[in-house]
């Protein structure tokens, strides 16, 4: 028998098969690649399937190495046209965070070794810890960029001009965009100023957090403005309490299964030096964590709250005994008074 020709070889195709060369050939001859259809294909599976149900684990630290390994290859995909933004802002933000903790890690090192008065290794897990939050400057800093760049927001206009959010991811990306601001600003400070973030970013931030609803986010952008009002008095408006806003929106969240609201109020003042505010904020937290459910579709963001308040307890912890929280101490401080002693007649 002959060998067909390849007129008849072509023939003998199935007819998809002939429709899935022909749409293949005018993708070729549009000039886009197969790299940019691949890469495109991964970004709408990363916004559309793996961030949707990544968010709904409760272990942070998958997320975190996750975001640090994803990362590098993600933003390589611009090579190609793909546009990565709002994956890359992110990946950059969960990068950041994870030099976040490595620096507060150090910064349990340096409590203890100024407890043991060792001042070379005191001063050395000092320099590990300010380069740590350099480098978290770093990343968070380059969401910022990306996110402003991504969005077209004009900074130097007085006036805010809000973009058009698509959908509940791309509102999401924009608080993360905003997060990224704020977190660059005070690792930054926090690094010494190494990264030199413009300090004006938190006052950018503030103005930005308008753009979003707040309410259809645990009204976290309200939270965020009124910590900078907190920080910054004088940008308060008149006849508001920023510190009860902050208590009163943490206190909110419950319901809805969302602790980051704990969390903005203990930084907030931990952060301004007034530790019994940040106590309270950390008691509340650990009492309202016995008693409700987390939201289910945000568990992640949940559970990145329990990290960090477990972070700031530490902190106390180690600063007055040399050693971090004990296990189911969370709420609970090296000198609060010792529980009554039990009144004997009641035995009777």
């Amino acid at each position: 028998m002959p060998y067909p020709t390849a007129h008849q070889r072509l023939a003998l195709l199935p007819a998809n098969a002939l429709r899935a060369l022909l749409a293949v050939a005018l993708v070729l001859l549009a000039g886009c690649s197969p790299y940019r259809i691949a890469g495109d294909m991964a970004m709408n599976f990363a916004t559309g399937v793996a961030l949707p149900n990544a968010l709904t684990y409760d272990d942070f630290r998958i997320g975190c190495r996750a975001a640090e390994g994803l990362g590098a290859p993600t933003i390589s995909l611009e090579g190609v046209g793909t546009d990565v933004d709002r994956v890359a802002i992110l990946l950059l933000l969960g990068g950041g965070v994870c030099h976040e903790f490595r620096a507060a890690e150090h910064e349990l090192a340096f409590l203890r070794a100024m407890r043991a008065q060792d001042p070379v290794t005191a001063q050395d897990a000092r320099i590990a810890q300010k380069r740590l939050h350099a480098q978290a400057a770093h990343r968070e800093y380059a969401a910022w960029r990306r996110f402003v760049s991504h969005y077209e927001l004009q900074l130097e206009r007085a006036e805010v001009r809000c973009p058009r959010l698509r959908d509940r991811t791309d509102e999401l990306v924009f608080l993360v965009g905003l997060l990224s601001g704020v977190q660059a600003v005070m690792n930054d400070t926090q690094s010494g100023q190494a990264m030199n973030v413009p300090r004006d970013v938190a006052t950018q931030v503030m103005h930005l957090s308008t753009c979003v609803d707040s309410a259809r986010w645990w009204d976290l952008p309200l939270a965020l403005r009124a910590t900078i009002w907190h920080v910054v008095p004088m940008l308060a408006p008149d006849n508001v309490d920023p510190l009860q806003q902050i208590i009163d929106i943490a206190r909110a969240g419950e319901k809805d299964g969302m602790r980051l609201g704990y969390v903005v109020w203990a930084l907030a003042t931990a952060n301004g030096g007034d530790l019994a505010a940040a106590k309270a904020a950390m008691r509340e937290f650990a009492a309202v964590s016995a008693r409700y459910t987390p939201n289910h579709d945000y568990r992640m963001l949940d559970a990145i709250a329990g990290d960090i308040m477990l972070t700031l307890s530490d902190r106390i912890w180690t600063e007055q005994t040399g050693h971090r929280t004990p296990m189911g101490a969370l709420g609970t401080f090296p000198d609060d008074p010792p529980p009554p002693a039990a009144d004997i007649s009641d035995l009777l």
